[in-house]
């Protein structure tokens, strides 16, 4: 099945819900940043877990503003320095995708650690070094109902199909987020967004690890 095919097939069965997807959120970009988010809390409903759970589960958007997800990719500490402060002037919140071993990483290695892994550094952003969320700000934004995501342990593509190579990026991740937060997490995403279908030896592992929703490039889609 093609993408289109397979993105034909999930707006047939689920309902349509748009997102827009960040990386880098820097300061020099700040004064942007703040007038599209405002922009797009006034023409969507912008979507929370509980909110997107109810949605995927057949309920109704109580709202004519058609549903949108906000999401943040990397695990980046600009997005918690320059995005949450507005996201939170507005009242709307977001869905952070962590690489959990580049937020485990060493500060004097993470740079290091992005380069290996197709993670995009700004140069001379955090000259301390630390570019990634740290977990203390991972459990604060969950603790202030922010979405918590997995992205992999390394930014991983979901190209390999042994078991042995997906575990750790799958299972290992979740497992970081329960040692990070105290709990699992629903949602997963690998780079460039590979979805369900795609790859059997994934789904089977998304499944076991207890994901409930896969985000890829053309559709939010339930696990299992």
């Amino acid at each position: 099945m093609s993408a289109i095919e397979r993105a034909a097939a999930s707006l047939a069965r689920y309902p349509a819900i748009r997102a827009v997807n960040f990386h880098h959120t820097p300061r020099s970009r700040m004064d942007a940043l703040a007038r599209q988010l405002a922009l797009l809390a006034r023409r969507f409903t912008v979507l929370d877990e509980p909110g997107l759970s109810r949605l995927m589960a057949g309920d109704a958007v109580a709202s004519d503003r058609p549903p949108l997800v906000i999401a943040f990719y990397n695990g980046l500490r600009d997005n918690l320095d320059v995005a949450v402060p507005i996201l939170h002037r507005l009242g709307l919140k977001g869905w952070f995708f962590v690489p959990t071993g580049f937020v485990l990483e060493p500060v004097e290695t993470q740079e290091a650690f992005a380069g290996r892994n197709a993670i995009g550094l700004i140069a001379g952003d955090y000259p301390d070094g630390r570019h990634a969320l740290s977990p203390a700000e991972m459990r604060a934004l969950a603790a202030s109902g922010h979405a918590v995501a997995a992205h992999t342990r390394t930014h991983a593509k979901a190209s390999a199909t042994d078991e042995a190579a997906l575990a750790p990026e799958i299972l290992g991740a979740q497992d970081d987020m329960r040692a990070i937060l105290g709990r699992p997490v629903s949602a997963f995403a690998f780079q460039s967004g590979a979805a369900l279908g795609e790859n059997p030896v994934a789904d089977a592992l998304l499944a076991r690890a207890g994901y409930r929703f896969l985000f890829s490039n053309l559709a939010i889609q339930p696990v299992g």
